[in-house]
């Protein structure tokens, strides 16, 4: 008998009940406006904290304000201080993007205490290495490495990867959906 799909919830009721969650141990692109995209990526990562587990955000956009967490968690019944439950930390140029998914599965060690990380947040992913500080064949080059990271880290923790791409961005949208089948 095979083995039960273990997913993530969307955190939106009406979402789940329409569409199966994202499975763990895959890459979700998530593709959109960004208030959209990082809507439904808080939804997702509040429902896994009130599930009482960690969750790991790696955010390349000041994407992430953990004061807007609280009312979603509050209205799950949960208190400010489950936020202990979130690991975040911050890039502010490529090459920080880089190191912090480089040294990914080492980071998510730091939650063997608290259970198994089943989501991680990677936001503006793509939009860090097209910067213009950065050449453009160097900034590919991280980006597939942190793809590749990313997806093994998926495949081997179990996790759910959550990657957020602007609608006006279409090319990194192709291109990252084009470098993540091409390594299968």
């Amino acid at each position: 008998m095979a083995a039960a799909v273990e997913r993530v919830s969307w955190g939106v009721r009406n979402l789940s009940m329409a569409i199966p969650g994202p499975e763990t141990g895959g890459i979700l692109l998530v593709e959109g406006g960004k208030r959209a995209g990082l809507s439904l990526c808080r939804e997702m990562l509040c429902q896994e904290i009130y599930a009482g587990r960690p969750v790991h955000w790696i955010d390349g956009g000041m994407s992430l304000d953990p004061s807007a967490l609280i009312r979603p968690l509050s209205d799950r019944g949960r208190t400010p201080s489950s936020l202990s439950l979130l690991r975040t930390c911050r890039a502010f140029t490529a090459h920080q993007m880089h190191e912090l998914v480089s040294r990914l599965e080492r980071d998510l060690l730091v939650f063997e205490d608290g259970g198994d990380v089943r989501l991680v947040v990677l936001s503006d992913l793509a939009s860090m290495f097209a910067d213009s500080q950065v050449k453009k064949a160097e900034g590919i080059a991280m980006l597939e490495s942190c793809l590749r990271v990313s997806k093994e880290v998926a495949e081997e923790k179990l996790s759910s990867m959550a990657s957020g791409v602007s609608s006006s961005r279409r090319f990194q949208s192709a291109f990252l959906v084009g470098s993540l089948n091409s390594s299968k």
